[in-house]
């Protein structure tokens, strides 16, 4: 598995796809697939669980045990000023919880900022 994190249009997606040679058709957009290669908008697919009263440590948690070969795109949201409503404040430690879960599990980590990747992690 592997994770990519970075800042909102930082070039994520383009990133991984010229990396490895993808298109769009192997990305599930804000959904989690066991179809596709790449995952992207973990960030919302976390906010509509918790929207839905899931918890997403669970659900994705359950989703990598059969799927340890996705990269997975996560937005970084957890920069800048604390959220002043609860909801919003569950959500963006929520993020910062379950990207650190897919951390610990990813042979690799990517970091994109203007378009550029750093590989933080390579086990």
């Amino acid at each position: 598995m592997e994770l990519v994190i970075g800042g909102a249009y930082q070039g994520k997606t383009d990133y991984i796809l010229n990396l490895y040679n993808l298109s769009l058709d192997d990305v599930a957009d804000g959904y989690l697939s066991d179809n596709k290669k790449v995952i992207i908008g973990l960030e919302r697919i976390i906010y509509t669980m918790l929207k839905e009263n899931n918890n997403p440590i669970d659900e994705i948690e359950k989703f990598l045990l059969n799927n340890d070969d996705k990269i997975i795109i996560c937005t970084e949201i957890g920069g800048g000023l604390v959220p002043i409503d609860k909801f919003d404040r569950d959500y963006r430690d929520m993020v910062g919880k379950v990207t650190s879960i897919i951390a610990k599990k990813s042979n690799k980590i990517h970091r994109v900022w203007c378009g550029i990747g750093e590989i933080i992690k390579d086990v």
